[in-house]
């Protein structure tokens, strides 16, 4: 009995690209995929406002002696 010869790789291999998605989302960015334009609209991200940066805060000027703990050194009876 002969062996059998072993099989053939195929002849015509088809590779097809992957297909990319048409609506890519991130934090700050969205891109738009088309088959005439790639567009990339940017936005601000809604976030909750940190603490201090209320519009009360923005009105005045941080005291920095006020948030150390600090105080200015003052002679005794000199003090304001």
């Amino acid at each position: 009995m002969a062996a059998d010869p072993p099989p053939q790789p195929p002849t015509l291999v088809v590779i097809t690209p992957r297909e990319t998605p048409r609506v890519d989302v991130e934090i700050g960015a969205a891109e738009i995929h088309t088959g005439a334009a790639q567009i990339r609209i940017a936005y601000l991200p809604r976030l909750a406002p940190l603490p201090g940066t209320l519009p009360r805060s923005i009105a005045e000027m941080p005291n920095a002696f006020q948030l150390l703990g600090m105080s200015l050194p003052y002679r005794p009876g000199q003090r304001p």
